[in-house]
């Protein structure tokens, strides 16, 4: 059994049985519980599992297309969980608190018209809330198409020499209702992030060496926590989460590259640079099962796995650091470490660039520009295709 299966089943010991789930979900008040996606044909079908008395809302809008569910009197948050929309309707769902209530907005392909039905409940079973998607003409007969056809293994899984494309999960930080650094012309760090973040994924998805992936491709506030699982549902080889940092003395400036530290800060910048970027979780909605994860779980985890991905991680981070001077300025002339919860997944080598200062004034007129944000994603490109001409093994079989 190979680790990152091993520690898959050490970490599900610690998840309750679905009876019993479905018990307390049962005794609970008005919620939206799980979510899935169902193939019905010519459509797509989302099903919402109801409990209790919930009512809702549908509507739509445009530019772009969504189609908008308001939940009343329930818990604004759904139960985490990663859907594949890929050869359905939608690019994306999201979801956060609406007064005091719940808005589910579904991102459309184009514009549709949803059929919503509400499906009974039983002693064993919620209601469901059942919204059929229809499949645009192009997108049924291109499934209809791929049905046919014998099943092969996607191009882009593969590079030559028979071993499959690693994963890059990439995480622009903050968004949403967490802005992070906000210079002094009003500039956010959120917007800067996933700038760069979307270049990079670009390059990368133009490599058949990789399969990028974004923890987010728009303006929406995701938990520190969910980023790393979001990471462990794609399977990823590699972490990178991109940033722009911030500090009281607006003369400091530069790039700088962190991995986790198991044994405190490297530097104060290192500490005071987590304690920041930690705080995004103080936008986070309560009442997710993750942050109970037992603690001798955790640590087990950690003890197994951690030293080797810091090692690996410290490895990378010092050939982005090498790329990253030949485009920009360096603050830290080597890779500091500090206890980033977002760079806490102990099977992933994970790192985190600050590429700049928000509040530097130089710093920031460069990060806001096209140019200067090609120039780094390129460099994070070039150290990501250096790392694996190097360790050509992390590539892993097919």
């Amino acid at each position: 059994m190979d680790r990152r299966r091993f520690l898959g089943f050490i970490g599900s010991l610690s998840v309750l049985s679905p009876t019993a789930a479905f018990a307390s979900q049962r005794l609970g008040a008005a919620r939206v519980g799980a979510y899935r996606m169902q193939d019905a044909g010519q459509s797509s079908r989302l099903l919402l599992d109801l409990y209790g008395d919930v009512s809702y809302q549908v509507f739509t809008l445009s530019n772009p297309s969504r189609i908008v569910i308001d939940f009343k009197g329930v818990p604004g948050h759904l139960p985490l969980q990663h859907l594949d929309l890929s050869n359905t309707p939608l690019t994306s769902i999201r979801s956060g608190p609406r007064g005091s209530g719940l808005r589910l907005v579904l991102t459309t392909r184009e514009p549709i018209t949803p059929h919503v039905s509400l499906q009974p409940g039983h002693s064993l079973a919620p209601r469901q809330l059942a919204i059929d998607l229809p499949h645009a003409p192009i997108l049924a007969s291109a499934r209809q198409t791929a049905s046919a056809q014998p099943h092969q293994e996607p191009a882009r899984l593969v590079h030559q020499g028979g071993r499959r494309a690693a994963v890059i999960a990439i995480d622009p930080g903050h968004g949403g209702k967490d802005p992070g650094a906000v210079s002094a012309t009003s500039h956010y760090e959120k917007y800067v992030a996933l700038n760069i973040a979307t270049k990079l994924h670009n390059l990368l998805d133009k490599d058949p060496a990789f399969h990028p992936t974004l923890t987010r491709d728009d303006d929406h506030f995701i938990p520190l926590f969910e980023r790393v699982t979001i990471a462990h549902q794609h399977k990823a080889d590699m972490f990178v989460s991109v940033h722009a940092d911030a500090a009281p003395n607006r003369s400091a400036n530069g790039a700088s590259v962190y991995a986790l530290s198991q044994h405190g800060a490297t530097s104060a910048m290192a500490r005071f640079m987590a304690q920041s970027e930690n705080d995004a979780d103080k936008y986070m909605l309560a009442g997710s099962t993750l942050r109970n994860a037992d603690p001798s779980i955790s640590k087990l985890l950690v003890d197994m796995s951690m030293s080797a991905t810091i090692d690996t991680s410290l490895s990378l981070g010092e050939i982005i650091l090498n790329n990253m001077g030949q485009v920009t300025r360096i603050h830290q002339q080597r890779v500091d470490q500090a206890g980033f919860a977002v760079l806490k997944s102990p099977d992933i080598p994970s790192i985190l660039v600050e590429n700049g200062f928000m509040s530097n004034p130089d710093d920031c007129r460069r990060l806001i520009t096209d140019h200067h944000q090609q120039a780094l994603a390129e460099s994070l490109y070039a150290s990501i295709r250096s790392f694996y001409q190097h360790n050509p093994m992390q590539l892993g079989p097919a």
